[in-house]
């Protein structure tokens, strides 16, 4: 089943992409939010995002960053400035290409699976995954990835994992959603591009996830699955409020920052 999940939502992506190749709303392209929710993410919302990102990272001028899960590479490149040199990897070929035509001097772009990644033990001294593991199958894959995540991170580095949809407050997340949905006003001729992404989008909700209703379609995780990790895989944690006033979401989010501590 992970084989086919994976390749069915690496398609998603690929797709996505493709179809929204000439749009300038990276929140979209990315699937952060479906295209046309504009209302709801403005470019000072996105600014702030970004800022708490950052800031919660807690960057140097020498630190060397891995952005897992990076798609066109909007947060490598608003990291980039504040390191010595950022990795961004996305299992998305066409997100990827995007991502090169625009990354900085300092950044390098690699198609790779983020359950099996391609660097050395401790070779880091940040890990990013941000908008990622609320994608993800189940437990064990987000375990999985968990594990990699620490492994290629220097001993006293940090982990951020980033807008984990929080279990506790799924009800009113899809209670969100469904006012949302209500508010938003669509053409009765949708051009063909929206098209393909309701289509996709009901690839993911009703195939991929079948078992999850359309309007939860994230996958929730409780404070105490990473307060196990971090225990079990040698790690402090901090859980994290999502500071970034305006994203409608934030309430229903958390933040992850592991530090290992390897033996």
């Amino acid at each position: 089943m992970t084989d086919a999940w994976l390749s069915q939502l690496q398609a998603f992506f690929d797709t996505r992409v493709r179809e929204l190749a000439s749009c300038d709303d990276e929140f979209a392209i990315n699937a952060y939010k479906a295209p046309g929710h504009s209302p709801y993410w403005t470019g000072q919302i996105q600014q702030r995002l970004l800022d708490d990102i950052v800031a919660k990272l807690a960057l140097s001028p020498d630190h060397l960053v891995l952005d897992v899960g990076c798609g066109t590479g909007m947060m490598l490149r608003h990291i980039a400035p504040h390191v010595s040199h950022i990795i961004g990897i996305d299992f998305s070929e066409q997100m990827i290409e995007i991502a090169k035509r625009h990354a900085p001097a300092n950044a390098t772009l690699q198609r790779e699976n983020a359950v099996s990644l391609p660097f050395k033990d401790e070779t880091f001294d940040r890990v990013l995954c941000y908008f990622v593991i609320l994608n993800f199958l189940d437990d064990d894959f987000t375990w999985s990835v968990l594990t990699e995540l620490v492994r290629v991170t220097r001993n006293g580095g940090l982990v951020l994992v980033g807008n984990v949809p929080d279990f506790d407050k799924q009800e009113e997340q899809a209670e969100l959603v469904r006012k949302l949905q209500k508010n938003i006003t669509r053409p009765r001729q949708r051009c063909s591009f929206l098209r393909t992404i309701s289509r996709l989008e009901d690839l993911w909700r009703y195939r991929i996830r079948r078992s999850v209703p359309p309007s939860e379609s994230n996958r929730f995780y409780t404070e105490d699955f990473f307060r196990r990790f971090a225990q079990q895989s040698s790690c402090d944690i901090e859980i994290l409020p999502m500071n970034v006033e305006g994203f409608v979401y934030a309430p229903f989010r958390f933040d992850v920052r592991l530090q290992p501590l390897h033996r």
